[in-house]
């Protein structure tokens, strides 16, 4: 039936929806950027400020109260070097645009611009956020060491062994009635040869205690952490326990200047941060302690 089929399948042409003309609307033209400091520090600038998530006035407010909560060590260096240099300054100050046609960057130093104590500011909220890493390695390098120290001390085995060397050594000398040996002659033992030319010192005080007591033999299964401490130096410790020292006497008396300086900020959480370290952290009490902060009756403030 084509009159049905029609009917139901068939669109006719006065049915079919009519197409709305578009007109065509002219292209926005894009604003032209201002660039006022150097291209490349503005471009990475950008990048790396665009990656925090507050506004740059919040930043500032921050950073005033010395408050680092949502903040990464890595963000606030970022903050810290973009922060205006003087040439800077006097392009921004200079400028009379809008501020929408400047960079990120840019904006962010034009909020920082009149905050010269900015940079101090950062350097102890870097500090703080740093600490506990850095003393926890320091302390667990110090740990590893004892652990080897007790190692060596405690393992009858190594005591056994080295008394072998000592009888060995002292019937070399004649009979020598020493008491014990250095470490350098210690090491010398595969080097020194029998007669023979062959065997070596060290391989005789091996087939003696093979011999008589081959248990000691297993000694090193009692120096587990030897290996590791191997790797640390004291040198490396006693370098990064100063620092600390150094950073936390020098960042407490910046803090002190800048209480001073700005008493509007609130700076009460940071100064707390540095009396709980002074307080529980025997590291920092070697060699004394920054005398502000024992006995100060201004803590309280």
């Amino acid at each position: 039936d084509e009159e049905e089929f029609k009917k139901l399948l068939v669109e006719s042409a006065a049915e079919e929806p009519k197409k709305k003309a578009t007109v065509a609307k002219p292209a926005k033209e894009a604003k032209k950027q201002v660039v006022l400091i150097d291209m490349k520090r503005a471009q990475n600038g950008g990048i790396a400020l665009a990656r925090i998530k507050f506004s740059f006035d919040e930043l500032k407010e921050k950073i005033l109260n010395m408050a680092d909560e949502g903040l990464t060590t890595d963000q606030l260096k970022s903050m810290q070097e973009y922060l205006p240099n003087v040439d800077e300054v006097g392009s921004l100050r200079n400028f009379k645009g809008e501020r929408d046609s400047i960079g990120i960057a840019e904006r962010y130093m034009m909020v920082m611009m009149d905050f010269p104590a900015a940079t101090r500011h950062i350097t102890i909220m870097i500090y703080k956020q740093q600490f506990k890493a850095r003393y926890i390695e320091c302390r667990a390098k110090i740990t590893r060491l004892q652990d080897a120290c007790d190692d060596v001390r405690l393992s009858s085995r190594l005591k056994r062994v080295l008394k072998t060397i000592l009888k060995v050594g002292n019937q070399l000398n004649d009979g020598e009635q020493n008491k014990g040996f250095t470490v350098d002659s210690l090491l010398k033992l595969h080097s020194a040869k029998a007669l023979d030319k062959k065997t070596t010192i060290l391989q005789y005080v091996v087939m003696l205690i093979f011999r008589n007591d081959e248990d000691s033999l297993k000694f090193p299964e009692d120096l587990k952490h030897v290996g590791d401490a191997s790797r640390i130096t004291m040198e490396t410790i006693i370098a990064e326990k100063t620092g600390l020292q150094n950073e936390f006497e020098q960042n407490f008396k910046i803090l002190e200047d800048i209480r001073e300086k700005n008493p509007e900020s609130n700076t009460n959480a940071m100064l707390d941060f540095f009396v709980k370290v002074c307080s529980t952290t025997r590291l920092l009490s070697v060699g004394g302690v920054p005398k502000p902060i024992v006995g100060s009756a201004r803590l309280g403030g």
